[in-house]
């Protein structure tokens, strides 16, 4: 096999979006040869074709057959193994921060896996794609929620130990805190991190109890939230769309404008144009 190592074509990347518990990259991955090498992050592949590879082991190689849907796993202490691609292949690279699993199961270590079948994580590494194309840099908070529950999945699925179940909501006194909270820096960047802080939470733990006090993620509370704030000011102030839209946390007015659509089935001007 050659060693020449391929030309990798990136068809998008989140790295340069500010993203941190999660990034991504689709990658057009050519035939060739690459070598080992260490990840500063857990390290999972969706197969978005199918395609045969071969890993170099203390054997000789191993062939495996992929399918469109099968996903690798390799821990952030592992060796990325050396590979030989067959084939150009489309992927989808999820880099997960190893905080995130350190903290739900402290101590254990992910458990490497070569091929597997997980449309969960499919699911999740296809949403991520999806908000990072439609939003960029303003998909912080819902790549934040995402990378938390990516990173319980594999805790409890594909750790050396499984992680205790979190049981339980709010109290009523940290429910009102954290609605004050959100309430009175809404139109700041709001993190599941900087949430948790409030409450005195894991962000883990934190994340599963908000969702059973009020029935919604963060990232789906705090969006509910400024699309409410927002129809307020559309309707009793003149202040242009744009400082509206900076008013309840967006960056741009394309990204209201589009979450704006989504919640109300119309635009904030056509909103406005209807009182």
């Amino acid at each position: 096999m050659s060693d020449l190592e391929p030309e990798h074509i990136h068809l998008a990347s989140s790295f340069e979006s500010g993203w941190e518990g999660v990034n991504l990259i689709l990658e057009r991955e050519p035939r060739g040869e690459m070598p080992a090498a260490t990840m500063d992050f857990h390290f999972l592949t969706i197969a978005l074709d199918n395609f045969s590879c071969s890993y170099k082991t203390a054997n000789g190689w191993q062939c495996v057959d992929y399918q469109a849907g099968d996903v690798a796993i390799v821990p952030q202490t592992e060796l990325f193994p050396h590979v030989y691609i067959e084939s150009e292949v489309l992927l989808l690279e999820l880099f997960l921060h190893p905080a995130q699993t350190e903290t739900l199961a402290p101590g254990k270590q992910l458990v490497p896996q070569i091929q597997v079948r997980d449309p969960l994580i499919v699911q999740m590494g296809l949403a991520l794609y999806r908000e990072w194309k439609s939003s960029g840099a303003e998909g912080r908070l819902y790549a934040d929620s995402m990378s938390i529950a990516l990173s319980a999945h594999l805790a409890q699925n594909y750790s050396t130990t499984k992680i205790a179940p979190v049981g339980g909501i709010l109290s009523p006194r940290d429910t009102d805190r954290i609605k004050d909270y959100i309430d009175a820096h809404l139109g700041e960047e709001l993190t599941v991190a900087r949430l948790s802080r409030v409450v005195d939470l894991s962000v883990h733990h934190f994340a599963t109890v908000f969702r059973r006090t009020f029935g919604l993620t963060p990232h789906q509370y705090i969006l509910k939230l400024r699309i409410a704030r927002s129809q307020i000011l559309l309707k009793t102030t003149s202040q242009p769309i744009i400082a509206i839209a900076h008013r309840v946390g967006f960056q741009t007015q394309s990204h209201f404008t589009r979450i704006f659509h989504q919640h109300t089935h119309c635009t904030p001007k056509q909103y406005r144009d209807r009182l």
